[in-house]
């Protein structure tokens, strides 16, 4: 079993897809939640959190990680929170 990759990042630029169309054009499906973030490094991940919101304690909200995509010197990750039910 691969282990959890945990990094602090920032400066990263996040954007979020709220609309659901939106979403389904970059991801292919529909969230609650989802974070387009784009570092300037070559980085790896299995979940995102978020500074401001997650607990250390209770090791939440955390996201998983849909999409990891890295381009030469950048990481581009797409994150997602819980599948909406249609």
């Amino acid at each position: 079993m691969k282990p959890l990759i945990a990094t602090k990042y920032y400066g990263a630029r996040i954007t979020s897809l709220n609309g659901s169309q939106e979403q389904i054009n970059v991801i292919g499906k529909q969230y609650d939640k989802s974070w387009v973030i784009r570092l300037n490094c070559p980085e790896t991940a299995d979940y995102v959190a978020f500074e401001g919101e997650y607990d250390e304690k209770q090791q939440s909200p955390k996201y998983a990680v849909k999409q990891l995509r890295t381009h030469r010197n950048r990481t581009t990750i797409y994150a997602v929170g819980t599948v909406v039910k249609s």
